[in-house]
């Protein structure tokens, strides 16, 4: 699959989540429990975000919000749901990772190149997950981004699996 192809399956997919992930739903899988990273050096908290357990692990989209409009996203789609490592990479085997700094403008998305993701906790009781990521995404254009430092605590998600 070319990175076009992914890139426009990912932006599909965000627009799905963000068309109904902005409501709160009887799971309480939208709350405000922050994710952080910096981005490209820079300091960057969600302010909502949506996590999805599904068929083959957790999909977790953070945004940051002004006012109403959403002004960037960061989408990762593990592969996998139980505590581990997991690698980053175009192949999408562990994971893949979007970034998208304006949402007005899609086309300026990063995706993920290399890095992992690390859940360190799935509580299945609970529906909470945690973890730390850290990758380098890329444009088409090969201007590259590091995200590092990145942590998620207690996310609660909804289990779209069964």
């Amino acid at each position: 699959m070319g990175i076009n192809m992914k890139i426009g399956f990912l932006t599909l997919g965000l627009l799905a989540l963000l068309a109904t992930g902005c409501k709160k739903d009887d799971d309480d899988n939208v709350i405000l429990t922050k994710m952080t990273a910096n981005i490209d050096g820079k300091a960057w908290t969600s302010t909502t975000r949506v996590t999805v357990k599904n068929n083959t692990g957790f999909v977790i989209t953070a945004q940051q919000i002004s006012t109403t409009l959403v002004t960037s996203s960061l989408v990762i789609n593990i592969n996998g749901s139980t505590p581990g490592k997991y690698e980053v990479g175009l192949s999408g085997k562990g994971c893949l990772a979007t970034y998208i700094p304006d949402v007005t403008n899609a086309s300026d998305s990063f995706i993920s190149a290399t890095g992992s993701v690390e859940l360190t906790e799935v509580n299945t009781s609970d529906k909470t997950i945690s973890g730390t990521f850290s990758f380098k995404c890329a444009k088409l254009s090969l201007l590259a981004i590091d995200i590092t430092n990145g942590t998620f605590t207690k996310m609660k998600y909804t289990d779209s699996s069964n």
